[in-house]
């Protein structure tokens, strides 16, 4: 099995994966992570085999924080779903779901009518996507704006709000926060 993160590296007999998975939500409840989730303590989102996935395509280049997130749980089905989506596109850069990013954009909240809220990262259910084929996100991007269009009007994602230099409609805003990366969130899922 190719793995680019020795801690990625699982044995495929379904009862050493599952003993490790096991394993592995202990230690998460024990340290206080699996807290993480808007379903409430002690809940982890955790789908082994898209983890996987994600963690060893070598399309998909993760920060040393997303990594993490991903690692324990803490993006949602959401985020994996349209992280998997994005690099089935084009090689993509994740910049921040969760950890290191702040708990909230005073900025773009307030103009998103939420002042005081946290953002969706603090929940694992947004993603940040700053380099899209190579490319750092900005408006002169094509095969940025391109996936960010193709992000919005897939129906299959219900996102329910895209941050990028472009702005496409409804649930979509462009502010000068969001000019370097793709914000694709779910704020309302919890």
């Amino acid at each position: 099995m190719r793995t680019t993160n020795a801690r990625c590296a699982v044995s495929r007999r379904p009862l050493a994966r599952l003993a490790l998975l096991a394993s592995a939500l202990a230690a998460m409840l024990a340290a206080g992570l699996a807290d993480a989730s808007p379903y409430g303590p002690g809940h982890v989102y955790y789908d082994y085999g898209q983890a996987e996935r994600i963690l060893n395509n070598p399309d998909i280049v993760l920060y040393p924080g997303a990594r993490r997130d991903i690692a324990r749980g803490v993006a949602s089905p959401a985020v994996m779903d349209v992280i998997e989506y994005s690099a089935a596109w084009y090689p993509i850069t994740v910049s921040s779901i969760k950890t290191g990013h702040p708990y909230s954009h005073a900025p773009t909240l307030r103009a998103l009518g939420m002042p005081g809220y946290p953002n969706a990262h603090h929940y694992g259910t947004a993603v940040d996507i700053a380099y899209v084929n190579g490319i750092m996100v900005y408006p002169g991007n094509p095969y940025a704006r391109r996936l960010a269009r193709n992000i919005y009007y897939d129906g299959s994602f219900a996102v329910q709000d895209l941050g990028s230099p472009w702005y496409f409609g409804p649930y979509s805003f462009s502010d000068a926060m969001h000019q370097n990366h793709i914000h694709i969130g779910w704020p309302y899922a919890y």
